[in-house]
């Protein structure tokens, strides 16, 4: 660990070294360079857990998002990639959304630039529909073995000419003529698209067609944080840790359970006790079945321990001594 220490010791803070830094120095210093980490790919919310904005939108809207495109994640790892359900296990990170984690010997094999492929593959990226299907006759053909990507692109395509209403038909950027001719024909290309597994050029056109692909596309794909998955050296927080942004811990959804999954009751760590702190203004927010605040001034409160540490992460609030 000789480099480490040098490292260590030009430095007062350990935090003022980035933690992709320390991870190669050991590994290198143990020779463990040979085999990676197991994929955990990172999937991150839009806002920060709790406290700024409107924290009762992470319960409606965005733990919802999260745990959907987790759901489309965990399927395209078993469905489509193969692996085994008791290799791809769900976090939830401690803050504002979930590590999925694929649990393989194999893996740890793959260094960043197959990763990548793996990111590329959830992420839709390049995906072209003539790759998936073919043309004849004025025909787009996808034919009878539905698996992967074409299997999600004719699943979205349908669920597109089912759901989608003509305002939100042209905002995706199609023709008024396409727009006119699918809802005319929405029953026939429905059936067809169901028994036969084709589309109709005509009457929507060859670019009309890829845009309505594109939009599947963003729809079938699964949102997530790109640079984590290929990052071989990147630490990773363990479960049962503490996340510092929230005092919640990062935990194992039990596979199957992630509708039902409540973070702000099943992450808290500390249950018991009380805390006075000095809150100086906090909206709203749920921790368990209760309800905290709204705090429109400082106030000196006594909380139980989950709440209160919670606040004092977001440095909202300071322990009365």
């Amino acid at each position: 660990f000789q480099e480490f220490i040098q490292k260590f010791e030009l430095k007062s803070d350990t935090s003022e070294i980035p933690h992709s830094e320390i991870s190669k120095i050991v590994t290198r210093t143990l020779d463990l360079d040979i085999l990676a980490p197991h994929i955990v790919i990172n999937l991150t919310g839009y806002k920060e857990l709790g406290i700024s904005g409107e924290p009762e939108l992470f319960d409606i809207i965005q733990e919802i998002h999260m745990k959907k495109e987790t759901i489309k994640l965990m399927g395209m790892l078993t469905d489509d990639l193969g692996f085994a359900n008791d290799e791809v296990k769900a976090y939830f990170s401690g803050n504002r959304g979930y590590h999925v984690h694929v649990e393989n010997e194999n893996i740890r094999l793959l260094d960043s630039m197959a990763r990548k492929e793996v990111v590329d593959y959830v992420i839709g990226l390049g995906l072209k529909m003539e790759l998936h299907s073919s043309r004849d006759k004025g025909k787009i053909l996808f034919g009878d073995n539905l698996v992967g990507w074409r299997n999600r692109l004719v699943d979205g395509i349908y669920t597109f000419l089912e759901e989608k209403t003509t305002s939100k038909a042209e905002t995706i950027g199609l023709s008024k003529q396409a727009v006119n001719f699918l809802t005319k024909n929405k029953k026939m290309l429905l059936e067809n698209l169901k028994r036969k597994g084709l589309l109709t050029v005509k009457g929507v056109g060859a670019q009309n067609w890829k845009k309505i692909v594109q939009w599947v596309v963003d729809q079938q794909s699964a949102k997530i944080d790109t640079v984590v998955t290929t990052d071989v050296h990147r630490l990773i927080r363990l479960a049962g840790s503490l996340h510092g942004k929230t005092g919640f811990m990062k935990v194992e959804v039990p596979l199957g359970s992630l509708d039902e999954f409540d973070p702000l009751t099943e992450a808290v760590a500390f249950k018991e006790g009380q805390v006075t702190v000095n809150v100086d203004e906090a909206p709203k927010f749920r921790i368990g079945d209760k309800h905290y605040g709204p705090f429109k001034i400082a106030a000196r409160v006594e909380l139980p321990t989950a709440a209160a540490l919670f606040l004092l992460c977001k440095g909202a609030a300071q322990v009365v001594e």
